[in-house]
């Protein structure tokens, strides 16, 4: 093997592990967001919605930035 094999399936695995890291942190950002849910369900603090729209947010732009990784990579 040559040393342009070797980079060339150094950056298909970190291409490949970047893609995975990102669909593990969309699970997280859903987790989270089904927390957020169950604790304001449970607590009444006056600014649920807040906390519940920021809360979306996350999610959406987790699965935004999954997206363009998978375009851009």
């Amino acid at each position: 093997m040559d040393l342009v094999t070797i980079g060339n399936s150094f950056a298909l695995l970190a291409k490949v592990g970047i893609i995975i890291f990102l669909l593990v942190y969309v699970v997280f950002s859903f987790a989270v967001g089904k927390q957020v849910k169950i604790m304001t369900d449970t607590l009444e603090v006056g600014f649920e919605s807040q906390i519940r729209a920021i809360s979306f947010i996350h999610l959406v732009l987790s699965i935004a930035v999954l997206v363009i990784a998978i375009i851009i990579l």
